[in-house]
């Protein structure tokens, strides 16, 4: 499809000039810089779930193509996702959030991002255990909308006070159902 027009029936223009502005819309293509950490877990193929700004809903993508090398001033690798766009629900040029799915069977821990508590630096939280609250100094891995995930500090089935608020280590706590 046609972009932007930049000369009109008629008009003379130089040699090499841009007469028009073209834009593909089936498949889109969305390029993603991966930090250089998270990197060795791409492969060609991988699926992506994207979400775009103005449009419901979640897209799905897979992995294209990946950058031989990273770029040397940020420490990241130019991903490049396709993007099915048949219905032509997105429009090319809009903000988008991309999340490669790197390993589907991975079991996480998750607490919502309310539980956490960070001061100076130090993630902590709050669990319940007889009838006492007691902090527990935690390691945090990915924030998503559904929560945080934790990788060290806690374990399944640990009880977890949801808003702690300016609670203390030892503070007495009545549990509701």
């Amino acid at each position: 499809m046609i972009r932007q027009r930049n000369a009109n029936p008629g008009q003379y223009v130089a040699a090499g000039a841009p007469i028009v502005m073209l834009v593909q819309m089936q498949p889109l293509r969305l390029r993603t810089a991966v930090p250089e950490r998270e990197a060795r877990a791409i492969r060609i193929g991988q699926p992506v779930r994207i979400t775009v700004e103005g449009t419901p809903g979640t897209h799905d993508g897979r992995v294209a193509r990946i950058s031989p090398s990273f770029d040397e001033l940020n420490r990241t690798l130019l991903v490049e996702t396709e993007v099915d766009n048949k219905s032509g629900v997105i429009r090319p040029g809009g903000f988008s959030r991309a999340e490669i799915v790197v390993d589907s069977g991975y079991r996480a821990l998750v607490v919502p991002a309310a539980a956490v508590v960070t001061f100076a630096g130090i993630d902590r939280v709050f669990t319940f255990n007889a009838g006492k609250a007691s902090e527990k100094r935690i390691k945090t891995g990915r924030r998503t909308e559904a929560g945080v995930e934790i990788l060290e500090g806690v374990k399944a089935g640990d009880q977890i006070i949801l808003s702690p608020g300016n609670m203390t280590d030892g503070e007495i706590v009545i549990l509701r159902e």
